[in-house]
C-alpha cells in the first residue's frame, strides 16, 4: 500500500506542480528511492513489529534509499540534467564531491527523518491500524 500512494502521490505532483525537468528528472528518481526505502523497512519489520526490527528496517531502508540516489544521480541524474537543462554538476563542483558532499548526507538524513516520523505517528495509531 505504500509504494500505491507513493505512485499515486509521485503522478499527482507530477500533473500538479510539474517543475519542468526538475520533476521529470526527480519524480521517477524519489519514486525508486523511496521504494527502496520501503522495501527495506517493510522487509525486516512487517513479519514481526518489534523495536529492533524496525530499527533494522529503517537503517536498510536509509542505506539503500541513499545508495540508490548516489546510483541514480550518478547514471540517470547528473547526465539528465546536463543535457536537457545545461546544468552539469561534474564541471560545476566536480561529480564526486556532489555525490559524496550533498547526496549520501541529504538522503541518510532524509532517512532518518522519515523513519523518525513514521514511528512518531504510527506509535498513537498502532491500535486503531490493527483493527482494521
Amino acid at each position: 500500500s505504500a509504494i500505491g500512494v507513493l505512485l499515486l502521490r509521485s503522478l499527482l505532483k507530477l500533473l500538479l506542480n510539474n517543475g519542468g525537468p526538475g520533476s521529470i528528472i526527480g519524480l521517477p528518481m524519489n519514486f525508486i528511492a523511496l521504494g527502496f526505502f520501503v522495501w527495506g523497512l517493510s522487509y525486516f519489520w512487517k513479519k514481526n513489529q518489534t523495536s529492533k526490527n524496525y530499527i533494522l528496517g529503517s537503517v536498510v531502508g536509509t542505506l539503500a534509499l541513499t545508495l540508490a540516489m548516489v546510483v541514480l544521480n550518478y547514471i540517470y541524474a547528473v547526465p539528465l540534467y546536463a543535457k536537457f537543462a545545461n546544468f552539469d554538476i561534474g564541471q560545476f563542483i566536480g561529480l564526486y564531491k556532489y555525490l559524496f558532499t550533498m547526496v549520501v548526507p541529504f538522503n541518510l538524513l532524509q532517512g532518518l527523518i522519515f523513519a523518525v516520523v513514521f514511528a512518531l505517528i504510527y506509535a498513537p495509531l498502532k491500535s486503531i491500524l490493527i483493527k482494521l
